[in-house]
């Protein structure tokens, strides 16, 4: 007797079924996992490039400020922060408007994030950057950012900051710090 190697054509139809309804149950909840991926690595490189102002506004004994850039070479107004950010030596006054105005030194340039809808810094009185004093403390007044996922806005991170410059990021359910 002669053995069969291979499958028929009726057992790879019912195998490709069984696969296609497995990858359409599992899309959302991949979809959903990237979005939280991509939300958490966006709050991640800002924590970072707070600690990193932070650090050298005391290793440079001189104000160090974040505020958000679209081009990387000057600080721009607005509120979405998913355009990128630059970190500078110096501070800027908080009354001058912020389109186009130039900065010194630029210590480090953050880009657009992807997979963000909304990265909105709220501090009231509209300022729109963190600035360090050179022992460390924030001289600006505590605030929050909120972070929204592209692929599914019921996915929220929130950062918040005191007004001496410590931060913490809530549970993602919360939503006022």
């Amino acid at each position: 007797m002669r053995h069969q190697h291979g499958f028929t054509l009726i057992e790879l139809i019912i195998s490709l079924v069984l696969a296609t309804g497995l990858v359409t149950l599992a899309t959302p909840v991949l979809t959903g996992l990237q979005a939280r991926r991509a939300l958490d690595a966006t709050v991640g490189t800002f924590f970072s490039d707070v600690v990193l102002a932070r650090a050298e506004a005391i290793r440079r004994g001189n104000f160090v400020t974040i505020c958000q850039s679209n081009t990387g070479l000057g600080c721009t107004d607005g509120d979405d922060w998913r355009f990128g950010w630059i970190l500078f030596e110096g501070v800027l006054d908080p009354a001058a408007p912020l389109n186009g105005a130039p900065v010194p030194a630029i210590l480090r340039v953050q880009g657009r994030v992807p997979g963000i809808w909304l990265m909105q810094l709220n501090q009231g009185l509209g300022r729109r950057r963190l600035t360090f004093s050179p022992t460390g403390v924030g001289i600006t007044a505590g605030g929050r950012l909120q972070l929204v996922s592209q692929a599914d806005p019921a996915i929220t991170r929130l950062v918040c900051f005191s007004g001496t410059g410590l931060f913490s990021l809530r549970p993602p359910e919360a939503n006022r710090c």
